[in-house]
């Protein structure tokens, strides 16, 4: 199906803007999306963009580890599935 009729997953969502920028461009149809984040502070940013992008009514934001999330977790079957993860050091990792 098009864009348009599809249900997007953002992993790692943060400030939702990849979810809020595709809503906001298929605004005409029923594109639906699910932000997922480990962070309540940066979902409550994506909310807050959604809503200034008036694409809240097609969104919902869900906090999670989406790497240990349980499968059926978001609710719908996922079309489209987007990620921009942060970026860790690797020696922060090293001094474990």
């Amino acid at each position: 199906p098009p864009l348009e009729e599809q249900v997007v997953l953002d992993a790692g969502t943060g400030c939702g803007c990849l979810l809020v920028a595709i809503l906001r461009e298929t605004r005409r149809g029923s594109c639906r999306g699910v932000g997922l984040d480990v962070c309540a502070a940066a979902l409550e940013v994506a909310m807050a963009n959604a809503a200034r992008a008036r694409v809240e009514s097609r969104c919902c934001f869900i906090e999670c580890d989406f790497g240990n999330m349980s499968v059926g977790a978001v609710g719908a079957e996922v079309d489209v599935l987007i990620a921009n993860p942060p970026y860790h050091v690797k020696s922060r990792f090293d001094q474990g």
